[in-house]
């Protein structure tokens, strides 16, 4: 599955309710052998269309054979403001890195 309705957990620490988000989802050992440039699945919290704002996301696996798309994303959006984020993971435990941090750093932010 490639988008499924979950919370991100920075919005269940800050505001639950008060937030809508798109992220991706969590890397798993069987990602290093979905095909190269396959689509990373994504999750979503609340009614997406009603973000002030329209963005697209795109995150694909690359050509190195032993890794899974190492790379990561958030965007979360409140009233007042939205915050994005980008994490490039780099390394055998990359993936794991980028996805730790793209689920904590928004909680320390808004």
């Amino acid at each position: 599955q490639t988008c499924r309705p979950q919370q991100h957990p920075a919005q269940a620490i800050q505001t639950p309710g008060a937030v809508l988000s798109v992220w991706g989802a969590a890397t798993g050992e069987l990602d290093k052998f979905v095909p190269y440039f396959a689509r990373k699945p994504l999750n979503f919290d609340g009614e997406i269309s009603l973000m002030k704002h329209r963005m697209g996301i795109c995150s694909h696996r690359g050509l190195k054979p032993d890794y899974p798309n190492q790379d990561d994303f958030f965007a979360l959006s409140r009233a007042d403001s939205m915050l994005f984020g980008v994490l490039d993971g780099h390394g055998p435990d990359g993936h794991d890195v980028s996805h730790w941090v793209q689920e904590r750093l928004p909680a320390l932010i808004m």
